[in-house]
């Protein structure tokens, strides 16, 4: 039920919003006497409150009140949940206004049910029409900024209705991120699915304080970790103070703890696990949640992710972009993939640095090979031996000399190699440097020992000798074209559901209140999961020619009702890129199954590339003392 907090409300904290910023004391202070303080707890609706006769409109004091709709037209439980169609379609934040005159007009039978819904705890000042009007009359300048903030309102919903945008600020409000003050996310072009985040955090704190991948969009996914909330439900339901402030602002968790779980209730993130422990001979549970491993030098799971996908940011940088009418919701973070901290810039900045010197320093040791095999007098070697004055025969082997020193120091680099799968398993390495690092150092290397050891080869792979040498190259080409693939294949299902979700609204939209026939429910139906490579072939003609029939059919018959062309073109070509998202979908997370094992693939052929290698040294030893 609604709570009335008209004490938390006074006449400083009204003209503390702009909206009321040019109303005299004496008015503000009638308008508090005449109407009425009402609190929305999380997800409560409008409706569920007590009116009195008439249209009032009602002022968002603080938090956030959604515009939720429900276009089946059932009936709108008291607690929206996750799991029903509704679809948040706009917002009004401190300082807003909207009239609850729509509830005075039921809605048909199966037509949308429209309502409003606090995203957050919300706090509102519902006045009377008539009331109100009293007060516009006697201040003609407040008036006048009423219905600039009605119409900025106005405008600024309609610019929200764009698909993607529309899509992104339905995700914002449902999941209710209006309250939160950071967001976790995993890039998915750069995240494996290895679950090391939560390893790792698991293994420092005795149980996984978050989530992966605990909400999906485009190409990112969010995790299920403490997003400290503005308002902080968390700390205000513990009833033995267990929860409290750091001086960081960090939320901790005591030894107080009883293990009621009432804070993991009133986490709107689910941020909030229960860990079973035993004390004694009683097997008890408490509270744990992120706290972002304040105190420690570093954070396990940032330090344990092998591709740095982890990201923090606001959820204004997520979310939004400035556009000529201000923040606007926005989906390139989810279209095109999020930038990493500032912070971190000069560090990207380094690494280019760093990959050109490395570049620059094999072609010119390439190049000095290439020379004093082909044309020795020019090479660099020939060429300081000129400036000393010396006069020596040049020439290239890979048994001796240059070329021999280039097999061993290639031979040295992919034996380095094994430091990487070394580090995650040895106690030693496990805390030096983030995994991230090793596994830039990992790439590099091989490369690296790969290049010098086909210079060694002398540019000759054509005898049983460069087997080793062509080993490298599938064992390099192996671990980075398959973790860049992994990475493409998992951000593309993301894109494909972000598109597809945001054709269905578009759907949604043209075909208004008709109920979608048989056919466009084909057409709209979700992906049927991953196929297997065996059948693969086989179902995508069946998908193929099946919605090619169905399209066929509307474009003749299926969308009569439609007496408008021009909307039956679009609605047609909607649901045609909507069906072909769905097959990409379904074709994409089949790759991802079969790319699944591609790391044991790179690790067999490591071990069968040391192989050969160590037959070929041995067979060069020998062949040397004979």
């Amino acid at each position: 039920m609604a709570q009335e907090a008209s004490h938390a409300v006074t006449v400083d904290s009204l003209r503390s919003l702009p909206v009321f910023a040019d109303l005299p004391n004496p008015e503000l202070d009638r308008l508090l006497r005449t109407g009425q303080v009402r609190h929305l707890d999380h997800r409560q609706r409008l409706s569920s409150l007590e009116r009195g006769q008439g249209e009032s409109y009602c002022f968002v004091l603080s938090g956030v009140v959604a515009v939720a709709l429900d276009r089946e037209g059932t009936a709108v439980p008291a607690r929206l949940g996750d799991d029903r169609p509704i679809e948040q379609i706009g917002f009004f934040a401190p300082g807003g206004l909207f009239s609850d005159g729509f509830l005075d007009c039921p809605p048909g039978v199966g037509e949308p049910v429209l309502d409003c819904m606090a995203s957050t705890p919300a706090t509102l000042l519902t006045a009377s029409r008539p009331a109100l009007a009293e007060i516009m009359a006697r201040h003609a300048a407040w008036s006048t900024r009423l219905r600039q903030q009605i119409a900025a309102s106005r405008n600024q919903f309609l610019s929200q209705q764009e698909p993607t945008r529309r899509l992104v600020q339905d995700f914002f409000l449902r999941h209710g991120f209006a309250s939160s003050s950071l967001v976790r996310v995993s890039q998915l072009d750069r995240c494996l699915d290895c679950s090391k985040c939560e390893e790792a955090c698991a293994k420092r704190h005795g149980f996984s304080r978050g989530v992966r991948a605990g909400l999906r969009l485009g190409r990112l996914a969010i995790h299920q970790v403490c997003q400290q909330c503005v308002d902080r439900p968390c700390l205000a339901s513990c009833k033995v103070q267990a929860l409290a402030l750091d001086e960081q602002g960090e939320i901790r968790i005591s030894e107080r703890c009883t293990g009621c779980a009432v804070c993991a209730r009133k986490c709107p993130h689910g941020a909030i696990f229960m860990e079973k422990y035993t004390a004694g001979l009683k097997q008890r549970q408490r509270a744990v949640k992120c706290d972002h491993c304040a105190g420690l030098p570093n954070r396990a799971c940032f330090n344990a992710c092998p591709t740095g996908a982890l990201v923090e940011l606001s959820p204004q940088e997520l979310f939004t972009e400035t556009g000529p009418g201000g923040l606007t919701f926005s989906g390139v973070a989810f279209l095109e993939g999020v930038a990493e901290h500032r912070a971190r810039q000069t560090h990207r900045a380094s690494r280019a640095v760093v990959a050109t010197l490395l570049f620059l320093a094999l072609a010119v040791v390439g190049l000095e090979a290439f020379l004093r095999r082909t044309l020795p007098e020019h090479s660099l070697h020939a060429t300081l031996l000129h400036w000393l004055g010396r006069v020596e025969p040049i020439s290239y082997s890979s048994g001796k000399g240059f070329g021999h020193w280039l097999g061993y120091i290639g031979t040295s680099f992919m034996l380095l190699t094994m430091l990487y799968p070394l580090h995650t398993r040895l106690g030693l390495l496990k805390n030096l440097g983030a995994q991230s690092s090793w596994l830039t150092v990992h790439l590099w290397v091989g490369f690296i020992g790969a290049t010098l050891v086909t210079y060694h080869a002398a540019f000759k792979l054509d005898r049983w000798v460069g087997l080793s040498c062509i080993s490298m190259w599938i064992v390099v080409a192996s671990g980075a074209i398959g973790r860049y693939l992994y990475g493409k294949v998992h951000s593309g299902i993301g894109l494909a559901d972000f598109e597809t979700q945001s054709l269905t609204r578009s759907a949604a939209s043209l075909v208004g209140h008709r109920r979608p026939s048989r056919a466009m429910q084909i057409l709209a139906s979700e992906s049927e999961g991953a196929v297997g490579s065996h059948g693969l072939l086989a179902v995508m003609l069946w998908h193929e020619l099946r919605d090619f029939a169905v399209l066929l059919w509307l474009r003749f018959a299926g969308l009569g009702d439609i007496p408008d062309r021009k909307t039956r073109r679009q609605i047609l070509q909607i649901l045609s890129d909507r069906a072909a998202q769905r097959r990409t979908r379904s074709y994409l997370e089949s790759a991802r199954k079969m790319l699944r094992h591609w790391n044991w693939a790179h690790i067999i052929l490591t071990i069968t590339m040391f192989a050969l290698a160590g037959v070929h040294i041995a067979y060069g030893f020998m062949y040397k003392a004979v």
